[in-house]
């Protein structure tokens, strides 16, 4: 699952401007910088670091009188350096602030765009639903005006809170109460805040599901999703897993018939196994052939998982029967 390098770092925009600047330092190992925006009196026309664009991903928008606007920024394999941050607003009556994510161990291959966004002009509807999957990491962006005189703002239960702050707090109004959170995708990918208080109809949120970087190629030989013990009540199954830099292979078996549930199946525990793990630079392949004793484990199933500096996948699940 793609995370956090560092903490999430919450700014500030200050008084109403036509754009804010803040020097920001981008850790090591962050393959892409996330800027979320939040603001009113105006949308954001532009985010740079160190002079480089970030690509706008998309915006929930509440374009009445005042504009009210969430949106996500992005900048691909960023360098790693203490630089500016700089948004630019298309008036000069922005107001608000923005939440900067530094993460690694996200797929940058395909177009990320499983978002979702809500905004409301009269009720305080903070819940956006985003299409997700398991090992996906969502992050949303709430803001929601009356900054000052907002209370118990807080995300839902599954749901972590990165930052919690007041945007604008230099300006004589409109400051708004800023909140961003994360959340596993198998957790379904409903973003929702709940709050008291804050000007009505001010309010807007959005969020992403990013996907993980793959992880290491498995093979398994038996392939089919059944085997057939020997009269001696064995299973001889051999593995390879091809990755990059370190790949470590386990079995694994159910803790119980049909479970679904599995834990490491150990050399010594009803198994031989050799060549379970290995390690290399760019590319790896550890490779274990092993007579495994299955007496004590008919009707569970049996699979292999891969570790590399990726990420984690798993085998086809084998059905052990006699």
């Amino acid at each position: 699952m793609p995370s956090l390098v560092s903490a999430a770092v919450p700014i500030d925009y200050g008084a109403a401007a036509n754009s804010d600047t803040t020097s920001i330092t981008v850790p090591s190992g962050t393959t892409v910088l996330l800027v979320l925006t939040n603001v009113s009196g105006g949308p954001v026309d532009a985010v740079t670091f160190d002079g480089v664009s970030l690509t706008k991903m998309d915006d929930a928008s509440q374009l009445a009188a005042t504009t009210i606007e969430a949106a996500g920024w992005m900048l691909k394999n960023p360098t790693a350096k203490t630089a500016n941050l700089v948004s630019t607003f298309n008036t000069a009556n922005g107001r608000g602030g923005c939440t900067v994510y530094y993460l690694n161990d996200v797929d940058l291959t395909p177009a990320i765009s499983a978002y979702n966004t809500a905004s409301s002009a009269t009720t305080p509807a903070a819940t956006c639903t985003v299409t997700t999957a398991t090992g996906h990491l969502i992050i949303d962006n709430f803001g929601r005006g009356g900054g000052d005189s907002i209370t118990a703002f807080a995300p839902d239960a599954n749901q972590t809170e990165q930052t919690d702050f007041i945007g604008s707090t230099g300006a004589s109004t409109n400051t708004r109460r800023i909140g961003s959170s994360t959340q596993a995708g198998a957790d379904g990918g409903v973003m929702s805040w709940s709050f008291t208080g804050g000007s009505a109809g001010t309010q807007a949120i959005w969020a992403v599901s990013l996907p993980p970087v793959a992880g290491p190629t498995i093979t398994v030989q038996p392939s089919a999703q059944t085997k057939v013990l020997t009269n001696a009540n064995t299973a001889t199954f051999s593995c390879t897993a091809t990755g990059t830099g370190t790949v470590d292979l386990t079995a694994e078996i159910e803790t119980s018939a049909g479970s679904g549930t599995f834990t490491t199946l150990a050399n010594g525990s009803d198994a031989t196994w050799t060549g379970l793990t290995a390690t290399g630079s760019a590319s790896a392949s550890a490779t274990t052939v092993g007579t495994f004793t299955a007496k004590t484990q008919t009707g569970k199933k049996i699979r292999f998982k891969a570790d590399d500096d990726n990420g984690t996948s798993y085998s086809n699940e084998v059905l052990l029967t006699l």
